[in-house]
């Protein structure tokens, strides 16, 4: 994740009345050390906040690891289980199918819950286990979940200390899932 995706996550999950006890998905988490160490912004910018308005957050990713709740494969699980909301952040261009794996992640949300996307807009190809090459604009990605309320949609910069260019964008999508 961008330092700045982290930001703009950050600003607008806070818009958006979860309850206490709010129950979050985050597909895709990889490891605790992750989220905390190597990039700690994730932590401090999307999951703490949360966790102060009392939200329980479920870490989940493909391979068991350290700081990973669940096992979810997001191309071959499938579960009746619902949340309040669901993150998938730069997951999509890991997987095979596109189109199945953006039905079965909007399958996890409830009606009237929320999906927040992100995916690489412009970034290099990284193996993870595979990169599908998926690099969509903004309104590429808001066609992949038709029937969606989107709520907000961009194209996220990022910069990097002492450069004066921009080197990475990601796209970005909130959707509301109604019934």
């Amino acid at each position: 994740m961008l330092y700045n995706e982290s930001l703009w996550i950050k600003k607008n999950l806070s818009k958006l009345p979860l309850s206490p006890g709010a129950r979050i998905l985050n597909l895709g988490s990889s490891t605790l050390r992750f989220r905390t160490i190597d990039q700690p912004y994730i932590s401090e910018n999307v999951f703490l906040p949360l966790l102060k308005r009392g939200c329980s957050i479920i870490n989940a990713d493909k391979k068991k690891e350290d700081g990973v709740d669940r096992i979810i494969d997001i191309e071959h699980s499938s579960s009746k289980e619902q949340f309040d909301l669901v993150l998938c952040t730069n997951l999509l261009e890991h997987v095979y199918n596109i189109k199945d794996a953006a039905r079965r992640v909007t399958d996890w949300v409830r009606p009237g819950g929320y999906l927040l996307i992100t995916v690489p807009h412009l970034f290099p190809h990284h193996e993870d286990p595979i990169d599908n090459g998926f690099r969509p604009s903004r309104k590429d990605l808001e066609k992949l979940f038709l029937h969606k309320r989107v709520l907000k949609s961009a194209i996220i910069r990022d910069r990097f200390p002492n450069e004066f260019f921009c080197k990475y964008k990601v796209s970005v999508l909130l959707l509301q899932v109604l019934a």
